[in-house]
């Protein structure tokens, strides 16, 4: 056994996989095996593309995968270091990505040099990789198993459960719940944008609607909003004054997912029709996605290339191929995804069913970027790039909220129009 493991670099194979299953064993409610499999074939291909380059280059089966475990290991865990840095260093200049990525070629430089040059055989060191990687991978398995067989739906007791019954006899009318993201109150735009929106209030007075005077927001946060609303109660762990972690939108997540509204009224014989950015239990998120499912990114964001492409989005986004291929969200992505839900939200009054219709349409206006004018049409790309001036990110909220205001008069009308109010 010894022999086997300290004469072949299996770190190589081995590494890929315990990042992806350590993941999924962190995240086990939150992804499945068919989601983590694409992932983990991916990595353990460009582990062992690696590997084979710097074979060529150090002719020797040990070094390259010494070398390729280096590189690799930092690709994996790079948002870990970078995390801990960011909460533990003394100056902000250690996480910088400018002197992480020059320390990180300056040790890769160095480190292929001692490999190229060494006589060593470095078998203890292969021996003690590969033997730890595999303890790492079986604890992580059994993890796995134990969560799989003990507490297999532990996701769905985040939320509350026992559904009610609406009386037979009882209407069951279709329900539109259509959300515009970052909708700003008449108050808070006077008050802040010199903007009157009264206008548009007073329409949706006129069409039956409630509109609060002085609406005010619980949340800071959008996943946080939508999880107490489709659940109708605060969430008891929320903490107004801190950024949230990553767990606690992963819970948000799963409480939209999972959330009261939408099992009472399935419970009650209502069709769910999902046009929103979030999942709901058994109505995945209709939108454009990568290759990889979008739950994955609770693994690949650890990733360097996944940091660096949140980071410099707005260089990536011009690069058509590395678009493609990287957890970036162009323009047109972003586009087509808004227009897609204007659509299908606009043809669903038209569209018959056999039961009553809950429809939950979330559009990203008047939320910025800015993609189209005060009609709905689609703005030069230059509209959408930064700017330092406070007045210019106000004028472009402005106009996306007259592209709400035109979107939810023109919904509104429709589709009481083809529902008979």
């Amino acid at each position: 056994m010894k022999t086997v493991l300290s004469r072949q670099p299996w770190f190589v194979l081995l590494l890929p996989l315990f990042f992806v299953f350590h993941g999924f064993a962190n995240n086990f409610h939150y992804l499945s095996l068919v989601d983590v499999l694409p992932l983990a074939g991916m990595y353990v291909a460009a582990s062992l593309l690696v590997y084979f380059i710097f074979r060529l280059l150090l002719r020797n089966n040990i070094r390259a995968g010494l070398f390729t475990a280096f590189l690799m290991g930092f690709f994996f865990f790079f948002g870990f270091l970078f995390d801990t840095l960011k909460a533990y260093a003394p100056y902000r200049w250690m996480y910088r990505y400018s002197v992480l990525l020059i320390s990180f070629f300056s040790i890769s430089i160095f480190l292929f040099i001692i490999l190229r040059n060494s006589k060593r055989s470095f078998s203890q060191t292969v021996f003690y990789i590969n033997l730890l990687l595999i303890c790492y991978l079986l604890f992580d398995t059994g993890t796995i198993l134990y969560k799989g067989v003990f507490n297999p739906n532990a996701n769905e007791k985040i939320t509350a459960s026992g559904p009610g019954r609406i009386p037979d006899g009882k209407p069951k009318p279709d329900i539109y719940f259509l959300l515009f993201d970052e909708y700003a109150g008449d108050i808070a735009l006077r008050q802040w944008l010199s903007y009157d929106n009264a206008f548009n209030s007073s329409f949706l007075r006129s069409k039956g609607f409630f509109v609060a005077k002085a609406p005010l927001s619980n949340y800071k946060f959008t996943a946080f909003s939508m999880a107490s609303m489709l659940n109708m109660d605060y969430i008891s762990w929320y903490s107004e004054n801190k950024v949230p972690k990553r767990e606690e939108l992963v819970n948000c997540g799963t409480m939209v997912k999972y959330n009261e509204v939408t099992k009472f009224l399935e419970a009650n014989g209502y069709e769910i029709v999902n046009n929103s950015i979030f999942d709901i239990n058994k109505h995945p998120a209709h939108i454009n996605q990568r290759f990889l499912p979008v739950n994955t990114r609770l693994i690949s964001e650890e990733t360097l290339i996944y940091r660096l492409s949140v980071h410099f989005e707005w260089w990536f986004s011009k690069q058509p191929v590395l678009k493609r291929l990287l957890p970036v969200e162009s323009r047109e992505d972003a586009v087509t995804n808004i227009e897609r839900v204007i659509d299908i939200t606009m043809k669903e009054p038209s569209r018959k069913s056999g039961r009553p219709k809950f429809i939950y349409s979330h559009f990203m206006v008047p939320h910025l970027p800015t993609y189209f004018d005060s009609t709905g049409k689609r703005l030069p790309e230059s509209f959408q790039t930064y700017s330092p001036y406070l007045k210019v990110h106000y004028d472009r909220y402005i106009n996306n909220l007259q592209f709400a205001n035109y979107l939810i008069r023109k919904m509104v009308t429709h589709i009481q129009q083809q529902t008979n109010n």
